[in-house]
């Protein structure tokens, strides 16, 4: 997954509306989500278009902020992270002795911290305070409690965590679903490229 640059409200900065995706648009992302390192030409060859038309359709999709970014992914067992867990974490809605935000405390913090892969607000009864769902992955469950008690203890209105451990991956991927929107006719090449 790419890192994304958030405001400092936690908000993703806005970006340009998307555009139409074709057929062609379509091939070519799900080409990408498998393998980011495809040479143009192959990608040519597989949506049936010219290189210099592959490139132009990348162009538009980044400007567009379709691709947003290209990574690597790393497999974690291999880096010694064996603990894959999603926490709820609970924050009051006093938030704290006056001594700060703590809702705007703890996105920053989750920002800084490399251990939480993602962070999402929870929709829900309110008078709960403020959830937000963390994915974190560490090495082991002492990891887990360090990062309870020291990096959320530290937050204002902090109230509490409730921890899922993942026992076993089924499934983990990258790649949206690219076939929900209705799509629209490929565009014909344009013959000068």
């Amino acid at each position: 997954m790419g890192h994304q640059e958030r405001s400092d409200a936690g908000v993703s900065p806005a970006k340009p509306a998307n555009p139409p995706l074709d057929s062609r648009d379509r091939l070519l992302l799900e080409l990408l989500q498998r393998n980011a390192k495809t040479p143009e030409r192959d990608l040519a060859h597989a949506i049936g278009l010219s290189v210099t038309g592959v490139r132009r359709r990348l162009r538009k999709l980044r400007r567009h902020g379709v691709i947003e970014n290209t990574v690597a992914l790393l497999e974690r067992n291999a880096l010694g992270l064996g603990l894959l867990c999603w926490m709820e974490v609970h924050l009051n809605h006093q938030l704290g002795n006056g001594t700060g935000n703590g809702t705007l405390d703890f996105l920053a913090l989750v920002q800084d911290l490399p251990e939480v892969l993602e962070c999402y607000e929870l929709a829900g009864a309110k008078d709960l305070g403020h959830r937000y769902l963390l994915k974190l992955v560490v090495h082991d469950h002492l990891d887990v409690a360090t990062f309870q008690d020291q990096e959320l203890g530290r937050v204002a209105g902090f109230r509490r965590t409730l921890t899922c451990i993942v026992l076993n991956e089924t499934k983990n991927t990258t790649a949206l679903p690219l076939n929900l929107p209705a799509e629209t006719s490929p565009e014909p090449e344009d013959p000068r490229a």
